[in-house]
């Protein structure tokens, strides 16, 4: 059975619909992703299982029990927002166990819960420090440790690193995979980034204008977008729209970029009846400097060339055959080892499309 289930559950305030008709399961110990733009209905969603709304339509079970009515503080979840929201008048420790205190646990165990949170979350010897004085990761990090003192069933984060600078994300992010894979504890992690979802959940579920888009592992997102949206918004590549011709011969999706044979290519997919057009997909992976085998010749012009710690990424615009641009970033390590030396921005190149690295997509 799942341990949290939402069917149907729906949000309106006013016209505006900030939910709408959110149907999934969250299993024990998984940590699945809400990812989306803003006003995707991410933080709504926590919200609605949190209890601090009421959806307008749907239910939300727990363990096949109804939540409707049943206070927040009673449902045994712990919640994180962005601001992270600590005491100023208590100290490190104190704000930790806060929530035990709510509880009525005793001095000695409380301590005990406290310093070994403050060890999981790498602060040992912060317990009587002022919160004022922390930096923004240490702070971060006490407010996590206070959500999983009174050992939630559900532990929710909202958008966790998003007060955190670029450069102290990326160590913050591999510190909080780490301890949710240590503590086991079922997570609902909202997020508009993408790498933040990718790296710490099991599971993601992709969101637009408060309904699902996609469900699936980060591989599974990343390897098969269901929609011109998906790949836009995960940064799978360039979308360039076209059409199917169809003839006695087998299908071609025509493009400006140029026209690929399907019947030659299985990864563009079968074209739907239904529909003429479509976005094709190009890959960072599905560009060569030297042709072999099925491969689309196309023009390009190099926009910017940034050097990394890395190594060098390329920004492209793909040009097509009626003056549109398409942008495409490709690290170096695409297959172009030499290029480093030999391209600088605004040099016009030549590339070829492997036409078994693109995908078709509804638009």
């Amino acid at each position: 059975m799942p341990f949290l289930e939402w069917h149907a559950v729906s949000r309106t305030y006013g016209n505006s619909q900030a939910v709408r008709d959110f149907t999934l399961e969250i299993f024990e110990g998984e940590v699945l992703a809400l990812l989306g733009p803003s006003g995707s209905g991410k933080s709504t969603l926590l919200r609605l299982t949190a209890g601090l709304e009421e959806p307008s339509a749907g239910t939300i079970l727990m363990e096949g029990r109804d939540l409707a009515g049943i206070p927040p503080h009673t449902r045994k979840f712990g919640l994180m927002f962005q601001e992270y929201c600590l005491f100023p008048h208590l100290d490190v420790g104190q704000n930790v166990e806060f929530g035990l205190r709510m509880i009525h646990v005793g001095n000695a165990a409380r301590r005990e819960r406290v310093r070994e949170l403050l060890a999981l979350v790498r602060l040992p010897g912060f317990a009587g420090r002022n919160v004022i004085s922390l930096s923004g990761g240490e702070q971060q990090r006490v407010a996590l440790a206070r959500s999983l003192a009174p050992s939630p069933r559900l532990l929710m984060l909202d958008e966790p690193l998003g007060a955190l600078d670029f450069s102290l994300r990326g160590s913050l992010l591999d510190d909080l995979s780490r301890i949710l894979n240590s503590v086991g504890v079922t997570t609902l992690y909202v997020t508009h980034d993408q790498a933040e979802a990718m790296t710490i959940a099991s599971r993601v579920a992709l969101m637009k204008d408060g309904c699902i888009v996609q469900v699936g592992t980060p591989a599974d997102l990343i390897a098969h977008p269901v929609n011109a949206f998906a790949a836009s918004f995960l940064g799978l590549g360039a979308l360039v729209p076209g059409t199917w011709r169809r003839g006695t011969a087998g299908c071609q999706f025509v493009t400006e970029l140029g026209s690929l044979d399907a019947s030659g290519a299985s990864t563009l997919g079968a074209p739907d009846r239904r529909a003429d057009g479509g976005l094709l997909l190009v890959r960072p992976e599905a560009v060569c400097r030297v042709p072999s085998g099925l491969f689309l010749e196309v023009s390009a012009r190099i926009v910017s060339r940034l050097t990394r710690p890395a190594g060098v990424i390329f920004r492209f615009a793909l040009q097509g055959r009626n003056g549109n641009e398409y942008p495409l970033e490709l690290p170096i390590s695409a297959g172009m080892p030499d290029a480093a030396d030999e391209w600088r921005s605004g040099d016009r190149v030549r590339l070829w499309l492997d036409a078994s690295r693109c995908q078709v997509l509804p638009d």
